[in-house]
């Protein structure tokens, strides 16, 4: 089905002057992410294919903008042809944009080794907790005072992290951790190590939204077909396709 689909995209999704570009219904803007929106043709990430899908299906044409997360979050809001995911909603946020729908619910939590971590007391004890440097995560941990913090760039390979012992437990989204295990390379030595998923500390609803003066009719028209494509099953598939690295879970 996937394969079908990326063929099907790729003939679709063609580059666009500058002078087409003014034409489009839609500028999708989205941020580098692991697992939910990236560049490229291979692998796409859940979200940035199911903003795809929803577009077409919505009848909508449309040019594909990777901007930084802080430049994207502002662009969005002023653009009237803006959309852009994922972004929680939050009451400093309602009135910058439209909100188009709930598209998935980030959990944020810990993965460690040998015993499952699910309160930030417990990861306070360790003697090592990897975070990605200079990032959201790091801001939350500073702010309640860990001193055990190791940092890492975002171009580690986290599975990597885990089977030399650089970290024994991380911090961080649970999905994008599951798609970085999901696609290192060594494979079977990682399903070997006694990986747990925490419950999550912080749950945030993830939205598909568009900027504040976008059209009404068009927010409308992406809404039923998003719609169309979680009541399809087409969201779960895609959910299994890039989130499906199988740890253990808590109870």
């Amino acid at each position: 089905m996937f394969r079908h689909l990326f063929l099907f995209l790729a003939f679709v999704i063609l580059p666009l002057s500058s002078s087409q570009a003014e034409e489009v219904d839609v500028h999708l803007f989205l941020s580098d992410i692991a697992g939910m929106s990236m560049p490229g043709e291979a692998e796409k990430g859940m979200g940035r294919e199911l903003a795809e899908h929803a577009l077409q299906a919505a009848g909508l044409s449309y040019e594909i903008r990777f901007l930084p997360w802080s430049r994207l979050v502002k662009t969005a809001s002023r653009d009237p042809k803006a959309v852009m995911l994922p972004l929680g909603r939050t009451q400093q946020r309602e009135e910058s944009y439209t909100w188009i729908r709930s598209i998935f619910k980030a959990e944020i939590g810990f993965v460690s080794l040998n015993q499952s971590i699910d309160d930030f007391e417990t990861a306070k004890g360790l003697d090592s907790l990897g975070v990605w440097k200079n990032t959201f995560f790091e801001t939350v941990l500073r702010q309640k005072g860990f001193q055990n913090l190791s940092l890492f760039k975002g171009d580690e390979k986290l599975g990597k992290l885990f089977l030399s012992g650089r970290t024994q437990a991380w911090y961080g989204e649970l999905n994008e951790s599951r798609y970085r295990f999901k696609n290192f390379e060594e494979q079977e030595q990682l399903r070997q190590l006694n990986i747990y998923f925490g419950k999550p500390v912080t749950a945030i609803e993830a939205w598909m939204v568009a900027g504040k003066d976008f059209a009404p009719e068009k927010a409308e028209k992406i809404r039923i077909a998003l719609n169309a494509l979680f009541l399809s099953g087409y969201a779960d598939q895609l959910y299994q396709h890039y989130y499906d690295f199988t740890g253990k879970e808590s109870h």
